[in-house]
């Protein structure tokens, strides 16, 4: 897995931002949940 001690504190905040983007992005596989659970936290 990944070993955050490697990760810089630049590269923790855009990896969480890219990878998490993907759970609020519309067109994504997690689209039709955004009915069920809210995108906005992610």
């Amino acid at each position: 897995g990944l070993r955050v001690s490697e990760c810089s504190p630049e590269q923790l905040a855009s990896n969480s931002t890219q990878a998490c983007r993907v759970l609020a992005d519309p067109q994504g596989p997690f689209a039709a949940c955004h009915q069920t659970v809210a995108a906005e936290p992610f």
